[in-house]
């Protein structure tokens, strides 16, 4: 497995008046847009030292490239884990850009000049940044960090992140997250405790973005109202099939799932059968020739849990011997993602399947360029009840 790069650089504040001529220099004028906000975060510790960013390189040559990136650690130790992984895009089709510039921070914009041995200029634009001008050197080592001596117009050491100068993009992006019509999930718990008192079987769906939280609601929830659980995660439909419908490999198509399949199992559940469910294999990608057993439980309540799993039952229908009722976990879309990274580069990690079968960097790149796009996309607009976790 591919390690992510343990990064090793000092970077500095420059006197611009004791610069020599940098014009003689390649440059490339950069966009970075940054996916978490600066400052701890008291609700999500797990990644409040994490930092992601998607970068937009337009170079002298007139070449675009974009990439995506992962720092975990703190700048002022010098030393940080990076996860980097370059886009699939091109000059004249940006897909990826437009996208998270609508999701972003904020947007940090400058010139970048290569001084040769690992050694960058920034100059900030004034427009946004005010007159800034900074210096990095990167190292491959700690000793040759140490012995380093930096020109004399890199004046001094700069321990301010380029996220603490994101100027914002969307005013409102902690706002309307933690909107105050959100409810937390004791509350939905509480409330849906209450209506599972109803002689009638309770059907709950938990959906929710990957990372979201949604698998340990949907256990918590089913310890909570005595129900069974129905993860659709298990009715993928493999890769084969994927490929054979779509032309591409997205498992995060919600045709990727055999939703109906998941809904009539919910319903048999909730009528007091036992129901066989298929197991899905996360290294194989595909269905396997076991199946799991399922059995409804006293009260026959039932809790199903999936990406979409709304969708194991169609829009339009309608069942008198059950109430349904839809819930979302809508934890911030930069959490989800970090979690995920974060689960799947764990040197000693539990789920030893994710950490075999993908590197960091194909997790990085797997989830910009399709799992979220992907998910945004197709997200399903119903009566849910919402839960910030």
């Amino acid at each position: 497995m591919n390690s992510p790069n343990k990064e090793i650089e000092t970077s500095y504040n420059v006197d611009a008046t004791r610069l020599p001529d940098i014009s003689v220099f390649p440059y490339a004028d950069i966009e970075q847009l940054y996916l978490t906000p600066t400052g701890d975060n008291y609700q999500y510790p797990e990644i409040s030292k994490v930092e992601w960013r998607i970068r937009r390189v337009l170079n002298f040559n007139g070449l675009v490239e974009f990439s995506s990136t992962v720092k975990i650690g703190d700048k002022k130790s010098g030393e940080r884990i990076e996860i980097e992984t370059s886009l699939n895009s091109d000059k004249n089709h940006d897909p990826i850009f437009p996208f998270y510039k609508n999701l972003a921070y904020g947007i940090v914009k400058k010139r970048r000049y290569q001084l040769g041995e690992d050694l960058v200029l920034d100059i900030y634009d004034p427009n946004l940044h005010g007159v800034r001008v900074t210096a990095e050197k990167e190292f491959k080592d700690k000793p040759q960090q140490t012995e380093w001596i930096p020109p004399e117009w890199c004046v001094s050491i700069n321990n301010v992140s380029n996220r603490d100068m994101a100027v914002p993009i969307n005013q409102d992006f902690a706002s309307n997250i933690f909107d105050s019509e959100y409810k937390t999930g004791e509350q939905i718990k509480d409330e849906l405790l209450i209506l599972s008192k109803n002689k009638k079987p309770l059907i709950v769906t938990v959906s929710g973005i990957t990372g979201s939280g949604k698998s340990t609601f949907a256990n918590q929830l089913a310890q909570h109202i005595d129900a069974a659980e129905v993860p659709t995660d298990q009715y993928h439909i493999g890769t084969i099939a994927i490929k054979a419908l779509f032309g591409e490999i997205n498992y995060d198509f919600i045709g990727s799932y055999d939703y109906p399949a998941a809904g009539a199992a919910a319903l048999r559940l909730a009528s007091g059968e036992e129901v066989e469910i298929p197991v899905y294999s996360f290294t194989e990608g595909e269905r396997t020739s076991e199946t799991t057993l399922i059995k409804p439980t006293s009260s026959k309540h039932v809790v199903v849990d999936g990406l979409y799993a709304s969708q194991v039952f169609g829009p339009d229908d309608t069942y008198e011997d059950v109430i349904m009722r839809h819930v979302k976990i809508d934890t911030p879309m930069y959490v989800s993602a970090m979690r995920r990274i974060l689960r799947e580069t764990r040197v000693n990690s539990s789920e030893a399947e994710r950490e075999v079968y993908f590197t960091p960097q194909q997790t990085l790149q797997y989830l910009v360029e399709t799992a979220l796009p992907t998910y945004f996309k197709q997200q399903p607009n119903i009566g849910y009840h919402h839960i910030v976790r």
